[in-house]
């Protein structure tokens, strides 16, 4: 009878002792209302406001998992570095493009912009490796391009622009 009073206080001891050396404890975290305590791994890692829709590769590796707030389903961390914010999808694209820009997961490399609006835009990009591959990146709304401060102004403005730099 003793001994069993040992092992159930020796087992009990372990699972204390082994909460107490990771330093993590899923009751104590500090997550925020739209974070979960759950485990991760550090690859592919959280889901960022800029790698959504990026397919992520990981070294066939061991990888271990780090206990730690990570957003809820449906949001995505701002970036790296913001320990606190969590953002949907329509807050992400204003984070990243914010104006008149529109952020879209997946596009051609060409943006609509003033200088070679004429030669190649978003409806007319010409065919190369990067028209098959899916570039998460800001683009200019319908009737916007990009100016030569990268500012998406109207398209009609695009010829004062033109007028402007030629008289300089």
């Amino acid at each position: 009878m003793l001994r069993l009073i040992a092992i159930v206080v020796l087992f009990s001891c372990s699972a204390v002792m082994c909460r107490r050396v990771d330093g993590y404890d899923a009751e104590s975290s500090n997550c925020t209302s739209n974070e979960e305590f759950k485990y991760l791994e550090e690859c592919p890692g959280e889901v960022t406001c800029g790698s959504r829709g990026s397919g992520i590769l990981c070294a066939a590796v061991i990888r271990y998992a780090v206990p730690q707030c990570v957003c809820k389903e449906g949001l995505y961390r701002g970036d790296e570095d913001d320990a606190n914010g969590c953002y949907t999808q329509e807050q992400c694209d204003k984070l990243l493009c914010p104006g008149d820009n529109q952020f879209f997961e997946c596009g051609d490399k060409c943006d609509n912009v003033c200088a070679t609006l004429d030669k190649q835009n978003r409806t007319n990009c010409p065919v190369s490796v990067y028209t098959y591959i899916c570039l998460p990146q800001c683009y200019c709304s319908d009737g916007y391009a990009r100016d030569d401060k990268n500012n998406c102004i109207p398209i009609e403005n695009c010829d004062q622009l033109s007028h402007t730099n030629s008289d300089e």
